[in-house]
């Protein structure tokens, strides 16, 4: 028997919405509760990225203090939370590109949870610095959940949703400054990074209730030759630029760094356009949209950071 063409089309909604479908044709594979659930969720991601580098800058002169070392050297409870950042954030997504994307994201944020734990054991800086440097580990996470929504929200509400997750990123870092140095100023500075754990911890439970499995995405592999250039020389570059100041731009320690991160990189963009699982894809690079895309956030973190560095060193 031939159904009507209003019943099949009647028929053909219902089958969408049992399937976990949007209205574009994207199954969503989630129910309308998780779904409702996932931005909010992702949310809280974006809000600890952005509490891991707010809670750095403010207490460098407090950990200076407490641990009778130099303001430079305090400065590393920054600096390696950024050098971490960089460096993992292509290692995450690309690891994140596939089946392993929910463990991914679980992965980072109990990273933070216990770089947390670490950076507030009192009595030794090294463990600090070993804390932040897990806390910055979770930068990464910010694209993943990213691609989260894109995936498993309709298009129009996905659209939406990355420009809360990027606005949430970079709105946090002005809420965290302040109130880590209400913290600083009342309580030990010990409880900053308390605070960040748990916020981590709560983060991770939520998504752990509410993020979807992606078991059935192709398995992508990544280049472990690549991902070892791209990390020491990376590394080398940052080093050098951190402790220019301090060593002199001129010592044979920071010209040394820069002529092995020159190298290194060098030899990471080779192997990159050569292989075809590259960690990080330069050829689309060149694409017009794609360039001033990461030229306009390249800009923006530059005039952040050095507004935040200035307003800190002036209050």
């Amino acid at each position: 028997m031939t159904q009507h063409p209003a019943a099949q089309e009647r028929a053909g909604r219902e089958r969408t919405a049992r399937a976990g479908t949007t209205d574009g044709g994207v199954e969503t594979g989630l129910s309308p509760r998780r779904e409702r659930l996932l931005l909010p969720v992702l949310t809280l991601v974006g809000l600890l990225i952005s509490l891991i580098g707010s809670v750095g800058a403010p207490l460098v002169p407090t950990l200076a203090r407490s641990y009778h070392i130099s303001e430079s050297t305090a400065q590393w409870s920054l600096t390696i939370t950024l050098m971490s950042g960089a460096v993992s954030t292509p290692l995450l997504t690309r690891l994140g590109d596939g089946p392993h994307r929910r463990a991914v994201l679980f992965a980072g944020l109990m990273a933070a949870v216990l770089g947390g734990a670490l950076a507030a054991i009192p009595g030794s800086f090294a463990l600090l610095v070993v804390g932040r440097a897990l806390q910055g580990a979770a930068n990464g996470l910010l694209p993943i959940a990213m691609s989260i929504v894109r995936d498993h929200l309709p298009a129009e509400r996905a659209r939406r949703a990355v420009a809360v997750l990027s606005v949430t990123a970079a709105a946090g870092v002005g809420l965290g400054y302040p109130a880590t140095g209400l913290i600083a100023k009342y309580l030990s500075f010990h409880i900053g990074y308390i605070v960040v754990a748990g916020f981590a911890a709560l983060a991770a439970a939520l998504a752990a209730a509410v993020v979807p499995s992606d078991s059935d995405r192709p398995r992508r592999r990544i280049d472990p030759r690549g991902a070892v250039l791209l990390v020491v020389g990376f590394g080398a570059f940052m080093l050098a630029l951190s402790e220019g100041v301090a060593w002199g731009w001129a010592s044979v320690r920071v010209l040394g760094l820069f002529a092995a991160a020159l190298v290194l990189l060098t030899g990471w963009v080779w192997q990159e356009r050569r292989t075809a699982h590259p960690v990080v894809d330069l050829r689309i690079m060149g694409d017009r949209a794609v360039l001033a895309g990461n030229l306009t956030a390249v800009l923006a973190g530059i005039g952040m950071y050095l507004l935040l560095s200035l307003v800190v060193r002036f209050v």
